[in-house]
């Protein structure tokens, strides 16, 4: 990856370190510092500060909040920011200690509270002068996503026109022909029929191709906070079988399970709610999802919310049914026998058994030139010579009707 360390005439240095037992983390320090002096590395710490977020969730008594890690600049208490498209008011901020404080400068790790609504993991937070000028930097972003949006839907529909008026031109042409006069000679027009019959048959075999779609099997889910969402939406992308079955979330969300979630669940045919690292719903919660008799499923762990997953949609699956050849028989020659009270008589098979054991209970199938031409799904009567019997070997021969 062009890296070149220390150690082998590079200036990359290497430093080894265990989260585990702490080994290394001081001089891990040394060397970051030594290496910001070294490349001159500075930073405002009066300047409106700037970060990026970590995770976000919402915490009990306290609403939402952020956690962010601050690259440049300071962030006060009662500072206006803008993240993404939501703008808020700084009401507190809590040190990687716990602890409240006023300010905080550059390389420090915070939770900010007072968000209106939850921001994602890696975003940019940037803070403003006023409360005006946030809410104009996230009218415009809100703009401008919507514009994107529009134009990728334009997108779609575009694709889609080309798509067609290529199927259109895919028809046979016709031989026109100008005052009596051939529009194109003989072998022109042979030529274009070749070519459209060509891609006509190429088009087939695509569609032919053309995996079919999955089975969607809805579902809704709660975490504590965005890292832990961002975490099972990484689970249910990782489940094998994608290409038969998808868990698809229909809704995602930070914080308890609210009776509006249980309604959104009803809504859509009481798919199952899923939590993970939450605690469980409060009573009204829990009665609304009795009565409208949507599943809550609670976890902490995140292989069994796999396991739990991977069940629900295994018994989605729909049935196979698996035809399996249990004996061959090759038809020697057809009898007519006659039976009192039938004109027509009763029609059998002299048969011999070319692989394994043929008996009366089995259905069959009649192939010739492997095309199937008779189906039973019953059983048969078997007959050894003038003996009736319910099994033919390998090997012997018997009648068949």
């Amino acid at each position: 990856h062009g890296v070149m360390v220390e150690e082998y005439g590079g200036n990359v240095p290497i430093v080894p370190i265990s989260s585990k037992t702490s080994y290394g983390l001081e001089q891990l320090i040394e060397t970051i510092l030594l290496q910001a002096e070294m490349m001159d590395l500075k930073v405002d710490a009066s300047a409106p500060g700037e970060g990026l977020v970590i995770d976000s969730g919402v915490e009990k008594g306290k609403g939402l909040f952020s956690d962010i890690l601050v690259s440049w600049g300071k962030f006060k208490t009662g500072d206006h920011c803008i993240v993404g498209t939501v703008s808020s008011r700084i009401k507190k901020i809590q040190n990687c200690e716990g602890k409240y404080a006023d300010s905080v400068g550059p390389s420090e790790v915070i939770r900010i509270l007072g968000f209106k609504e939850l921001p994602k993991s890696g975003e940019d937070v940037i803070v403003v002068e006023s409360e005006s000028k946030a809410n104009q930097i996230a009218k415009m972003r809100k703009a401008l996503n919507s514009i994107r949006k529009s134009e990728e839907a334009q997108k779609v529909i575009d694709e889609k026109r080309r798509l067609d008026q290529e199927l259109s031109k895919m028809k046979t042409p016709s031989r026109r022909k100008i005052k009596g006069k051939a529009a194109v000679t003989e072998e022109q027009y042979q030529e274009k029929v070749e070519n459209v019959e060509r891609l006509r048959e190429e088009y087939k075999i695509k569609q032919e191709e053309k995996p079919k779609d999955p089975i969607f099997v809805p579902l809704i889910m709660k975490a504590a906070n965005h890292g832990l969402l961002s975490a099972l939406n990484f689970a249910l992308e990782s489940l094998p079988g994608r290409k038969e079955i998808v868990a698809q979330s229909i809704y995602s969300g930070v914080g308890p399970v609210t009776a509006t979630d249980v309604e959104r669940s009803a809504a859509a045919g009481n798919v199952p709610i899923f939590t993970f690292g939450l605690q469980n719903p409060v009573s009204n919660v829990r009665n609304v999802a009795r009565a409208l008799g949507v599943e809550i499923i609670r976890h902490d762990v995140i292989y069994r919310f796999q396991e739990e997953i991977t069940s629900l949609l295994t018994g989605k699956l729909p049935l196979r049914i698996l035809t399996v050849p249990l004996a061959k028989a090759e038809v020697l020659q057809i009898f007519n026998i006659k039976v009192k009270g039938s004109k027509s008589g009763m029609m059998v098979a002299g048969c011999k058994v070319t692989d394994g054991t043929i008996k009366a209970s089995h259905a069959f199938r009649v192939l010739r030139e492997g095309s199937i031409i008779h189906v039973q799904s019953s059983g048969a009567r078997l007959q050894h010579f003038k003996d009736k019997v319910f099994e033919i070997k390998s090997g012997q021969e018997c009648g068949i009707n």
